[in-house]
């Protein structure tokens, strides 16, 4: 199986998603919970997570740092981060 991220920035907001996971193999977890880790030269206004606000995150150093749960991976996940 594989997992492809992939991420847009633009000067108001920036956007990371996981994309669905292409393939399957035997004990394959059906869900996860990614630890983001992103590096921002700004501090974030709002963040969303699946597409809902929310206020569960650090920004501290420049980093960001938010859970991205994937409840299913056979379909996408995204954190938005608006400036």
């Amino acid at each position: 199986a594989r997992t492809t991220f992939q991420s847009n920035l633009s000067d108001r907001q920036m956007e990371f998603e996981v994309l669905p996971v292409e393939g399957k193999y035997k004990g394959m977890y059906t869900r996860r919970v990614y630890q983001l880790e992103i590096h921002l030269a700004q501090q974030p206004r709002r963040v969303f997570v699946n597409g809902m606000k929310t206020g569960d995150f650090t920004y501290e150093g420049g980093v960001l740092k938010v859970s991205l749960p994937q409840s299913e991976v056979h379909e996408k996940a995204a954190v938005r981060v608006a400036f």
